[in-house]
């Protein structure tokens, strides 16, 4: 059971991050009238143009595996083959 809590207190921040929803994502995700959905569908045409999809994807790219600070595992094992 112990590692399970550290498991959670090492991974609990990155989650946290990962978890958070941008202000205004849902209402845009989910529009309620007529408007809102033509809002809704023509900027996801706009999005999906190739052009635009490489540049949001350069924008919005992270490094997200390299904000964990992981402990090398396979070192472990190495000194303690148990």
């Amino acid at each position: 059971m112990q590692a399970f809590a550290r498991y959670e207190q090492r991974m609990r921040p990155y989650v946290a991050r990962a978890q958070k929803i941008p202000p205004g994502a849902l209402s845009l995700a989910q529009p309620q009238n007529r408007a809102g959905i033509a809002i809704s569908r023509a900027l996801l045409g706009f999005a999906a143009r190739p052009a635009v999809r490489r540049l949001l994807g350069r924008l919005t790219a992270t490094k997200s595996a390299d904000t964990i600070d992981l402990p090398d595992y396979e070192a472990a094992l190495l000194l303690d083959p148990a």
